[in-house]
């Protein structure tokens, strides 16, 4: 019976590694809905533009998130349900990512997948609030502050269209990779 056990629960953890899935559900709600210390940081940075806010159910936890475009550069800033920093994403193009570094992403992807598409890069800056503040509003250095590259593909497997999603570190090392659920129509209407 403890062999059998020991089984069950070695067969959990190792199916916990390869069956990442990502759910997300985005619903906007409006600005006075959002926890205070987020809106606090979001005026820090001081955007002389429109911000949406969203609030984010994932797989265990909820976030809000704040978006929107700055200088030609789409921006997500991430809070906790309590309103905490948790990342700052700014979506990018391949060619703003080093040549080595996209080289090694690209070859890692091309192991993976026969053909695939990139749909969305965003350069992802997590790491103690005021830090990456600074950082952005004084352009100071990075020391600190913890920089990946969250990279969302298409392709297709066994005929059907699948979304991934893969974080890669700073210097292009894969991190992890979880498939996107697609939300489907929660009720069938007739």
């Amino acid at each position: 019976m403890r062999y059998f056990f020991a089984v069950i629960v070695m067969f959990f953890f190792v199916t916990q590694g390869f069956g990442q899935f990502k759910y997300e559900k985005e619903t906007r709600v409006k600005e006075k809905d959002v926890p205070e210390e987020a809106l606090n940081f979001l005026d820090l940075l001081d955007f002389d533009t429109h911000v949406k806010w969203y609030k984010e159910q994932g797989n265990r936890e909820v976030y809000f998130e704040a978006k929107t475009k700055f200088e030609k550069q789409r921006y997500s800033i991430k809070f906790t349900e309590e309103g905490n920093f948790f990342d700052l994403e700014v979506e990018i193009n391949s060619d703003e990512i080093p040549d080595a570094i996209f080289d090694e992403i690209e070859d890692f992807l091309e192991e993976e997948f026969e053909r695939f598409s990139i749909e969305k890069i965003q350069v992802q800056y997590t790491g103690n609030r005021n830090i990456v503040l600074n950082y952005f509003l004084e352009e100071t250095n990075r020391e600190g502050i913890d920089v990946h590259y969250e990279i969302v593909i298409s392709t297709k497997l066994e005929g059907s269209f699948v979304m991934y999603e893969f974080l890669f570190s700073e210097t292009g090392e894969f991190v992890k990779k979880a498939e996107i659920v697609l939300k489907s129509i929660d009720n069938i209407i007739y």
